[in-house]
């Protein structure tokens, strides 16, 4: 998922002029992270976000700087980041009459990794919220349907959880029928 979240940023980044101020920072978290040198990362993200003034840059920066502390168990610091993530991105969807497909993709992860913060904090009616709202983003992501089943059997709600893991498995998610065979017969 780390590599994916990254091609798609980077797709996303390349459409636009890398003239803007935080650019450089930004390549440099790029390196960090691949390195998963997340503190590292999490400065030049700052940096980043200190000097952008491109929305869709900026909601991108907050995105990755989120991730580093979600993955450093900073969750509350995580959730403020994605949800200034989504919000700048929603920012920039109202602003704009043709908008690239990409920034929802982005913002429905941005939601689920939001969600993972959520569960984190054993916040987990919130975390359903979120995930809820990366599935509208994006219906088609069998991801966000495990994600909300493995949310629901921590709850108690099996039903609704194995069918979310067979909505799952119906758009071919890794894992969906081991969760099932594991769950639900």
């Amino acid at each position: 998922m780390k590599k994916i979240v990254l091609l798609i940023i980077t797709l996303f980044l390349t459409a636009h002029t890398f003239s803007q101020n935080g650019s450089e920072d930004f390549e440099l978290s790029k390196i960090k992270l691949e390195n998963d040198d997340h503190k590292g990362a999490i400065i030049d993200l700052t940096n980043a976000i200190d000097k952008e003034k491109y929305p869709s840059l900026l909601g991108t920066y907050y995105f990755f700087r989120g991730n580093s502390k979600n993955m450093l168990k900073d969750y509350r610091g995580a959730i403020l980041d994605f949800t200034k993530s989504i919000e700048t991105f929603k920012d920039y969807i109202l602003s704009i009459k043709n908008i690239n497909p990409t920034t929802y993709t982005v913002m429905a992860i941005a939601y689920s990794k939001r969600a993972y913060s959520k569960i984190g904090l054993n916040n987990l009616n919130e975390a359903i919220l979120d995930v809820n709202e990366a599935i509208v983003l994006n219906p088609k992501d069998g991801d966000f349907y495990i994600l909300r089943g493995e949310i629901k059997f921590l709850l108690g709600q099996k039903d609704s959880a194995c069918l979310d893991f067979s909505r799952a498995g119906e758009l071919g998610a890794n894992g969906a029928y081991e969760r099932i065979t594991g769950n639900c017969n």
